[in-house]
């Protein structure tokens, strides 16, 4: 997915001297004045909006702001000095830039739990000092809890209240049918092993005589007729005759292109280490195309002609074709039947030469695998 910018927005971070919330281009408290620390990260105010001023954009674009390693005083990305104590930045703890803040969304109305300033009205979040708007002082809540309240959520389980490991752990029992494919599965790769191991072992070689002889050959005849068929506009040929065309989703790409559906996700916040933070959409765009179905004359298969015997003379059938057809795919296929002093043998040999040298009477010495196939033949007489 391609990444959309849609902007920029002001963070916020709080203080851990005196718990006052600040802007995130504040640098230093603006109620105690001491400098934020490296680990104090920023975060969203629950009412935002995209930066219009200019001199702000350019400051979130710097890049993540850098801790001076001798005062921790935060300075701007570009900075190489400390302009707190003139203090050189290159080995200064520079502010990670990139984590997730959360979705992001404007919010027009106070929530419950904002607190609203006194002085323009605007919602704050309930821990704040002074209005991160303004900069009255707010009144801190009435209803701010007790040092000496315990929460009941937070009471320690008495052991009565901890419930039983072993009946959350108890285990559970495979069902049958996945006993038994497992099994069939472990049996048949066993097999498959073997068979691979000692299928192309040797025995001793037997003696045989050809008992009988069998091919056949086989010839696909194709017509040309007209056949519909389905597919996109562009790689139909020009000689087809449109029937119906459609809108069709064709394919889905991270980039932008001309006529290209943007469908993208809901707006987030990208911390930029600098108390600003980047509004970003994970988009996607989807190209539609035509896809039509059509009338093309094409070569289909008609018939199969075969031809088939039990001597050692094969031939292809020398049907006569009209104007109209062709002949397609042509297949031939042989087998020799061998009679051994107690068993039956068949061969498929993968030539014809070798298939007419097999006369019926004829002997054969029979190279066999482990599992009775014939690996290979040698005439004896």
């Amino acid at each position: 997915m391609a990444n959309k910018s849609l902007g920029y927005i002001e963070l916020n971070w709080t203080c851990p001297n005196c718990n006052a919330v600040n802007l995130g281009s504040d640098k230093t408290c603006n109620a105690c004045g001491n400098p934020q620390p490296e680990n104090i990260q920023f975060i969203q105010q629950t009412t935002h909006t995209l930066l219009e001023d200019e001199e702000k954009i350019k400051q979130a674009r710097k890049g993540a702001d850098v801790h001076c390693p001798y005062c921790g005083t935060r300075n701007s990305a570009e900075k190489e000095t400390c302009r707190q104590c003139g203090g050189d930045l290159t080995d200064g703890a520079r502010r990670v830039a990139g984590r997730i803040i959360g979705a992001y969304g404007s919010i027009s109305t106070t929530t419950n739990k904002d607190r609203a300033c006194p002085s323009c009205q605007q919602p704050n979040q309930p821990n704040a000092l002074f209005c991160v708007y303004c900069g009255t002082p707010l009144q801190m809540a009435a209803h701010q809890t007790s040092n000496n309240f315990i929460s009941p959520s937070a009471a320690p389980l008495k052991n009565k209240d901890i419930p039983s490991q072993t009946s959350t752990t108890r285990r559970k029992k495979l069902p049958v049918w996945l006993i038994l494919m497992l099994l069939l599965i472990i049996g048949a790769c066993a097999i498959g092993l073997l068979a691979l191991i000692f299928g192309n072992r040797s025995v001793e070689p037997v003696q045989a005589v050809v008992t009988e002889t069998y091919w056949k050959y086989s010839i696909e005849i194709e017509e040309q007729q007209y056949v519909t068929r389905e597919g996109w506009e562009e790689n139909i040929s020009s000689q087809a005759n449109l029937l119906s065309c459609n809108e069709k989703l064709y394919n889905v790409q991270s980039e932008p292109e001309p006529g290209a559906v943007e469908v993208c996700g809901t707006p987030y916040s990208v911390d930029q280490g600098n108390g600003y933070a980047e509004i970003v959409q994970d988009c996607e765009y989807k190209i539609f195309k035509l896809y039509c179905s059509y009338e093309i004359l094409d070569w289909v298969l008609s018939d199969t002609f075969i031809t088939e015997g039990y001597d050692l003379y094969p031939y292809w059938d020398e049907t006569l074709l009209n104007n109209n057809q062709r002949f397609g795919e042509q297949e031939e296929s042989y087998q020799i039947t061998f009679a051994g002093s107690d068993q039956f043998y068949d061969y498929t040999p993968s030539d014809l030469y070798t298939f007419e040298q097999c006369e019926v009477g004829s002997t054969w010495e029979l190279d066999l695998s482990l599992f009775g196939g014939i690996k290979s033949i040698k005439r004896v007489d």
